[in-house]
C-alpha cells in the first residue's frame, strides 16, 4: 500500500477515536444531569434589580459612545441606582452622597475595583495609582508620604511667573483693537511646566528633559479617546500614543537612574521624584522601579490635563455665567495688590476666587464619573435608594456619580444655578456679606464630603491643594493682565471626552492686555511707569524660546 494512503488512514482512524471519545464523555455528562436532583437557579442581580423596578438609565442603549455620552451627562442621573452600561459591561449607576461613600470610603478597596479599559491602563501604567486592589493600600500609602513631604510654596513663586509668560505667547498676536485667543492652550503649557518642575524640581537638565515631552503628551491624550479601533493598526491615535508613551517612558527611566545615582551620592531633592524614590512604609519597603515609572508618568499626564480643563471650564464661567457683580467683586480682590504677587496664602484666603473655582468644579469636575467592577455579590443600602436595597452581583460594573451628586438639590439647593454664596460664609464685620471670616470653613456652608472633583476616600487625588493653586494663580493672572470677553464663535473641543463644559475662545484687547510686572527691586512700580514696565513683554518673548518654544504650540494660535 502506498505510504500517503497508510497516513490517511491512520489519520482518519485518529480523528474518528477524538470523535468517538468525545461522544462518550458528552453523553456520561448527559446522565449525570439527568440523575442529579433538581436545583433551584439564584436570579442575578441584575434580575433583582429588573424585579424590583431599577429603570435604565436614560440613554443606555445603542453603541458604546452613546453609553459614554449618557454617562457624562449628569441630568442623566435621574435616580440614586439605574441599570446602565459602558465598556462593554454592564451593572449599576449610583448617585447621591451616602451611595458615594459607600463606593468611595466605605468599600473601594475591599469589595470593589477599577475597571478602566486594558487599553487605558496599557497607556497609564499597570503599576500607577489605578491599579486593582492588590497593593493598592500599600501604593497610596507610599505616594501619600512622598506627595506629603513637598512643599508646595517653594514652587509657587514659579506659578506666576509660567502663567504670565504662557498667556503673553499666546496672545501676542496683534497689536491693535481685539483679536482671538484660545486661553486653554496657554493653560495646557502652564499646567504642563508647572507639574514638571513639581515632579523634577529645579535641576535644569532633568527639567528641560521633561518639559520637551509636551508634544508626546498631547498625543498621549488624544490616544485614550480612540476606543473602538483595533489595537494593532499603526496609524491609530491609541497606537501613537502608545510610541509617545514609550518615548516617555525612555526619557523618565533616564531621569529616574541619574536621580537615584545622584541620591545614593548624598544628594538630597524636595521634588515629587525625589520624594518617591525615598519614601518607605514601616516595614522599610520602598516604590518599586515600575511603580516609579509608572506614577511619574501618570503624575505629569494627570497634573496637566485636568488641571488645564478646569481652568477651561473657570473661563468659560467668567465669560459667559457670572454676574457683573460677582466678576466686579472679583476683580477688586485681585486688584487690591496692585503689580505685587500674592503670597501662597493670601492667593488661598482669597473668597471670592476660592468660590469661584470651587463652584466651576462643582458644575463642570473633570472626572465626572468612577468606573469600578465588584469583586463579590453585595447591596447597596436602602437609606439612599429608590429600592428597599440595590443588589449588586460580583463581576459588575459600579458607576458612581460624581458630578450627579454635585448636582443634588439635597446638597445644593438650585444645583444647576452658579452661586458663589455656597461657599462664601458671611461676616459679621463685613457689611457687603462677601468677606469670609478667618475661622470659616474653606467649603463655606457645603458639606466637605459633597465636595467631589477630586473623589473621596483611597483614591481620592493626592495633588488637591496643588491642583487648586495652579488654577488660581493663572486665573489671577489672567484677569489681572488681559480684559477679556467671550468671542462670538466658540471654538470646538478637541475630543469628546475633553472634560472641559466649553472650549473658550477669547477677544483679547490688545490696548488693555498687557499690565505692569513688577520690578525685581521691590516688587513694585511706579506710578508713572509705562504701560508695558521697563520691558515691552512683546519685545521679551524670543528670551522664552529656549524654556517653550520646543513645544511647537504656533503664536498666535486661532480658530
Amino acid at each position: 500500500m502506498p505510504t500517503a494512503n497508510v497516513t490517511r488512514a491512520v489519520a482518519g482512524a485518529a480523528v474518528a477515536a477524538v470523535a468517538a471519545l468525545l461522544a462518550v464523555l458528552a453523553a456520561r455528562r448527559m446522565i449525570l444531569l439527568l440523575q442529579a436532583p433538581p436545583q433551584a437557579t439564584q436570579p442575578s442581580a441584575a434580575e433583582k434589580r429588573r424585579k424590583e423596578g431599577v429603570p435604565k438609565m436614560k440613554g443606555d442603549e445603542g453603541l458604546l459612545l452613546r453609553h459614554l455620552r449618557a454617562l457624562g451627562k449628569p441630568a442623566n442621573w435621574t435616580l440614586p441606582v439605574l441599570n446602565a452600561s459602558a465598556f462593554g459591561m454592564t451593572g449599576v449607576a449610583i448617585t447621591g452622597l451616602e451611595n458615594v461613600k459607600w463606593a468611595t470610603i466605605k468599600n473601594d478597596i475591599k469589595i470593589l475595583e477599577t475597571a478602566w479599559p486594558s487599553r487605558w491602563k496599557n497607556l497609564a501604567g499597570h503599576d500607577a495609582l489605578s491599579m486593582k486592589n492588590e497593593g493598592h493600600t500599600r501604593l497610596y500609602a507610599l505616594m501619600s508620604s512622598a506627595i506629603s513631604k513637598i512643599n508646595v510654596s517653594v514652587y509657587y513663586r514659579l506659578f506666576h511667573d509660567q502663567a504670565r509668560r504662557e498667556l503673553a505667547k499666546v496672545c501676542a498676536a496683534g497689536q491693535d483693537g481685539r483679536f482671538p485667543v484660545v486661553p486653554s492652550l496657554a493653560a495646557d503649557a502652564f499646567t504642563f511646566a508647572t507639574i514638571c518642575g513639581f515632579a523634577v524640581g529645579d535641576d535644569a537638565a532633568h527639567l528641560a528633559a521633561a518639559n520637551a515631552l509636551f508634544d508626546d503628551f498631547l498625543v498621549f491624550t488624544g490616544g485614550l479617546s480612540d476606543i473602538f479601533l483595533p489595537e494593532w493598526l499603526y496609524f491609530t491615535p491609541y497606537a501613537k500614543a502608545s510610541r509617545a508613551g514609550d518615548r516617555v517612558r525612555r526619557v523618565v527611566k533616564r531621569i529616574v537612574d541619574e536621580r537615584r545615582q545622584r541620591i545614593a551620592a548624598g544628594e538630597t531633592f524636595g521634588d515629587a521624584l525625589g520624594s518617591m524614590l525615598t519614601a518607605v512604609n514601616q516595614d522599610g519597603e520602598g516604590l518599586t522601579e515600575d511603580e516609579i515609572m509608572d506614577n511619574i508618568r501618570l503624575f505629569l499626564f494627570v497634573g496637566y490635563e485636568t488641571t488645564s480643563g478646569a481652568i477651561a471650564n473657570t473661563i468659560h464661567v467668567l465669560t459667559t455665567i457670572l454676574s457683573e457683580k460677582d466678576l466686579a467683586d472679583l476683580m477688586a480682590e485681585i486688584t487690591a495688590f496692585g503689580g505685587r504677587d500674592p503670597t501662597e496664602s493670601e492667593i488661598t484666603a482669597l473668597p471670592i476666587l476660592d468660590g469661584v473655582v470651587r463652584e466651576t468644579l462643582r458644575l463642570y469636575p473633570p472626572v465626572r464619573f468612577l468606573f469600578r467592577r465588584a469583586t463579590a455579590d453585595s447591596e447597596i443600602p436602602a437609606a439612599d435608594t429608590n429600592v428597599a436595597a440595590a443588589a449588586v452581583g460580583k463581576g459588575e460594573a459600579v458607576f458612581v456619580g460624581l458630578a450627579s451628586t454635585m448636582r443634588d438639590p439635597a446638597l445644593f439647593p438650585e444645583p444647576e444655578t452658579f452661586s458663589l454664596d455656597r461657599w462664601i460664609v458671611p461676616s459679621s464685620d463685613a457689611g457687603s456679606g462677601r468677606e469670609r471670616p478667618a475661622n470659616a470653613p474653606a467649603q463655606g456652608r457645603v458639606n466637605p464630603l459633597a465636595f467631589l472633583p477630586f473623589s473621596a476616600g483611597q483614591r481620592k487625588c493626592l495633588g488637591m491643594r496643588l491642583a487648586l493653586t495652579e488654577i488660581k494663580v493663572f486665573i489671577f493672572e489672567l484677569l489681572r493682565n488681559y480684559e477679556i470677553q467671550a468671542a462670538a464663535k466658540p471654538a470646538k473641543e478637541r475630543f469628546f471626552f475633553r472634560r472641559t463644559q466649553q472650549a473658550v475662545e477669547l477677544e483679547v484687547s490688545a490696548a488693555t492686555m498687557l499690565k505692569p510686572w513688577p520690578t525685581a527691586e521691590a516688587n513694585t512700580r511706579s506710578a508713572d511707569a509705562p504701560a508695558q514696565g521697563p520691558v515691552n513683554p512683546l519685545a521679551f518673548l524670543p528670551s522664552l524660546a529656549g524654556q517653550r518654544m520646543c513645544l511647537g504650540t504656533p503664536t498666535p494660535v486661532t480658530l
